[in-house]
């Protein structure tokens, strides 16, 4: 759905910032629906958007859980 409504804006460019389910904050904000994620990863979140966009670049973040994402079209 992310994919989808970010090609709807028709962007040239995206910048989005990937946190891991396994991230701190990520529990923290979840919380008890946390159980909704479980099958949430990097590697399907890439692969939502690029049946949308071209991987510009990443860059993996000092926390290890985060991910920074540039989508170009």
């Amino acid at each position: 759905m992310l994919a989808d409504l970010l090609d709807g804006l028709n962007p040239k460019r995206i910048i989005v910032e990937w946190v891991d389910p396994s991230d701190q904050k990520f529990r923290q904000v979840a919380g008890l629906n946390g159980v909704l994620y479980k099958d949430l990863n990097a590697a399907k979140f890439e692969s939502s958007l690029a049946s949308k966009f071209r991987l510009g670049g990443k860059l993996l973040l000092p926390c290890a859980t985060r991910v920074m994402y540039l989508w170009t079209r």
